[in-house]
C-alpha cells in the first residue's frame, strides 16, 4: 500500500436470513501511515472567506459567504461565476514546513438542478492576497493576479454529482502552496467555462459550501489535505 493514502470503504448492513441489505451505506474513510518524519493535516475552508461571485449578482456578492452553494461556471441567468475557497494555514510551523504532496478536495452537491454537458472544464488556482482589495468583490477577484493553477483542469465528463471532485498539486505547486504558510491563509479561486455550449442557457456546476441552510452538512467542506 501507499503511505498516506486515503481509501474509502462503502459498508451496508445485510439481514443474513432475508439477504435484504440496509438502504444507506455510509462510507467509511482509512488513511494509511506515514514516514516517521512526516506529519499531515486536513485543513477545512474558512466560513467567513468562502463563498461564490456573480457577474450578475454584484450587490448581493457579500451575502453568498459562508452561506451559499459555491458555483462555477456560466448561466443567462448568474452570468459568469467563479468561487473563492480560503484556508487558514496558522496552524502549520512556516519555518519548519515542507510541503510533500497537497490536495484540494470539493464536492459536486447531489440532487440539485446543476446542469452540465460535455463542454469546458473547470480550474483550481492560487491567488496573491495582494493584487485584490476586496475578497466578495467580483471585480477585484476576477482581475486577481494568479500566483499558479494546481492540480489537472477537471473536464466536464469527470464532473458527476455526488462524487469528491480533487486537483493533486505537483512539486511546483506545493512549492507555490509552502509560500503561502507565512501569509497565515491561503486563497484559492474555482474557474469554469465563461462561454456557453450552443443553444444551451447554463454551463454552472453546484460545489457543497458546508456551511449555512444551503449546505449539505460540515464533513462536506471544501478540504486541503497537506503532507509535510
Amino acid at each position: 500500500y501507499k503511505r498516506q493514502t486515503p481509501y474509502f470503504y462503502t459498508i451496508r448492513a445485510v439481514n443474513k436470513k432475508s439477504g435484504y441489505k440496509s438502504p444507506f451505506a455510509p462510507v467509511v474513510k482509512v488513511r494509511t501511515r506515514l514516514e516517521n518524519d512526516e506529519f499531515y493535516k486536513i485543513i477545512f475552508a474558512s466560513k467567513s472567506e468562502t463563498g461564490y461571485l456573480g457577474e450578475n449578482s454584484k450587490e448581493q456578492n457579500r451575502s453568498h459567504f459562508g452561506e451559499n452553494s459555491l458555483f462555477a461556471g456560466i448561466s443567462h441567468a448568474k452570468g459568469i461565476c467563479c468561487s473563492v475557497i480560503t484556508f487558514g494555514l496558522d496552524s502549520i510551523l512556516c519555518n519548519h514546513a515542507t510541503i510533500k504532496s497537497a490536495k484540494l478536495y470539493l464536492y459536486p452537491m447531489n440532487r440539485v438542478g446543476a446542469k452540465i454537458e460535455k463542454y469546458g472544464e473547470w480550474n483550481a488556482s492560487i491567488l496573491d492576497s495582494e493584487s485584490f482589495g476586496e475578497i466578495t468583490d467580483y471585480d477585484d477577484v476576477v482581475h486577481a493576479k494568479v500566483t499558479g493553477t494546481v492540480g489537472n483542469a477537471i473536464e466536464s465528463h469527470n464532473l458527476t454529482q455526488g462524487i469528491w471532485n480533487v486537483w493533486q498539486f505537483s512539486k511546483h505547486e506545493c512549492q507555490l502552496l509552502q509560500a503561502q504558510i507565512a501569509k497565515k491563509k491561503v486563497h484559492f479561486r474555482i474557474d469554469g467555462p465563461k462561454t456557453l455550449p450552443n443553444g444551451e442557457d447554463s454551463q454552472i456546476m453546484q460545489f457543497d459550501i458546508g456551511y449555512g441552510r444551503f449546505g449539505g452538512g460540515i464533513h462536506y467542506r471544501p478540504m486541503l489535505d497537506i503532507k509535510y
